[in-house]
This record gives structure tokens, C-alpha cells and sequence, in this order.
């Protein structure tokens, strides 16, 4: 799946960066995901802790050891 980007996006992005202190790359992907309704994350990258409001999905976690 292909999700647009627009200067909106990215003006979006750039708030989120300047509050979260996430890098501007998983500020991107998170503004895209709200903008397009999605809900969760799935990825290993702990950086998107720092994004309020993403529900992060460890795929790697769903058999605990």
C-alpha cells in the first residue's frame, strides 16, 4: 500500500519532530498513518515511543519467550 504525502504531511511531521524529539523519518510515517486513519505501527524501532498517541505493534513479540 502506497499512502500520499503532502506539504501538509510534512508540516505535520515537523511539529511532531520539534515536540517528540523522534527523528523527522518516524514523525513522517506517523503523521501519514493518523492522516489515512491507520492505527497501529507494526516495527522493532523503539523510536516511535517517543510519538504520542501510536499504538506500537512489536511483530517479533507476539510469541514471548
Amino acid at each position: 500500500m502506497v499512502l500520499d504525502v503532502n506539504v501538509g504531511t510534512i508540516i505535520s511531521a515537523l511539529r511532531i519532530k520539534d515536540t517528540s524529539r523522534a527523528c523527522y523519518w518516524d514523525c513522517l510515517i506517523a503523521t501519514t498513518r493518523k492522516e489515512h486513519g491507520l492505527t497501529a505501527i507494526y516495527t522493532e524501532d523503539l523510536g516511535f515511543k517517543k510519538i504520542e498517541g501510536i499504538k506500537i505493534v512489536n511483530p517479533f513479540a507476539i510469541y514471548p519467550t
